[in-house]
């Protein structure tokens, strides 16, 4: 009996959270589901077999001391303006308990604070109290970290920040794994706002935000609008191909009968 068959496509040395996929062609549980072995990028490098419908919906990113953990920072991850500079710290609560913790730099003046763990994942630490301050000095209330939450930029800035800084994110050795950063300042969702709004304009329909030169990170004079067309002619296995063959991509795009000699 043949293996069975799967509409999902997994190959060696492909990276699915913490995952990294080593042998296909296996068989998982009782279903005889096509699967995968992989290993889990964490100091305890394990290995285990899962089906490749589970690897493409995501059901499963880490393997299990890194699930016991949930929240796990590293060196040189950024969160929002603070950058991780030393892990394995405790910090004790006010109950007396102990959580890990993390010492960050904030990219304000350099300002260094020790921080809990869980604070940075979720969300709640994302600079050394310089931001509270501004936006005291400006009127906000406190418990308004920006404003901006139902800006039509929030969702974009949260995904390109995300997939350029978050090794978790399925799109990291995309992005963040190959080198592409986000100019610091625009870090701070009001700052990319601002730059956006003031050289590119609003947002036309059915378009969305692109880099320029696909090697560069998102940084200032490399940001466009642009519809799908052109995002999809600026991929970098286009932009590998030779002229000719790029001049045959874009006919087969447009619909166009192509001649094979």
């Amino acid at each position: 009996m043949g293996l069975p068959t799967s509409k999902y496509t997994v190959c060696v040395g492909e990276v699915y959270g913490r995952w990294t996929v080593l042998e296909v062609g296996l068989v998982h549980g009782k279903d005889k589901l096509l699967a995968a072995r992989c290993r889990c990028a964490c100091e305890f490098q394990t290995e285990q077999v899962i089906p490749f419908l589970s690897l493409h919906h995501g059901a499963t990113r880490a393997c299990r001391h890194c699930a016991q953990r949930k929240h796990v920072v590293t060196l040189g991850q950024r969160f929002g303006l603070l950058v991780v500079t030393e892990t394995g710290l405790w910090i004790s609560r006010k109950n007396g308990s102990r959580v890990s913790a993390a010492r960050c730099r904030c990219a304000c003046d350099g300002v260094e604070k020790v921080i809990a763990v869980v604070s940075l994942c979720v969300g709640d630490s994302r600079s050394c109290g310089c931001q509270q301050l501004r936006g005291l000095a400006s009127g906000r209330r406190p418990w308004h970290k920006h404003g901006l939450s139902y800006h039509p930029l929030y969702k974009i800035h949260y995904q390109i920040v995300a997939r350029c800084t978050d090794p978790t994110h399925h799109a990291y050795p995309s992005y963040g794994g190959r080198g592409i950063t986000v100019y610091e300042p625009w870090l701070d969702l009001a700052t990319f706002i601002a730059w956006v709004e003031a050289n590119l304009g609003p947002r036309p329909p059915g378009q969305s935000l692109d880099r320029i030169d696909n090697d560069r990170g998102y940084e200032p004079g490399n940001l466009r609008w642009a519809d799908g067309r052109t995002q999809a002619g600026n991929r970098r296995k286009v932009l590998g191909l030779s002229s000719a063959e790029r001049a045959v991509v874009e006919a087969m795009r447009r619909g166009l009968e192509v001649t094979v000699p």
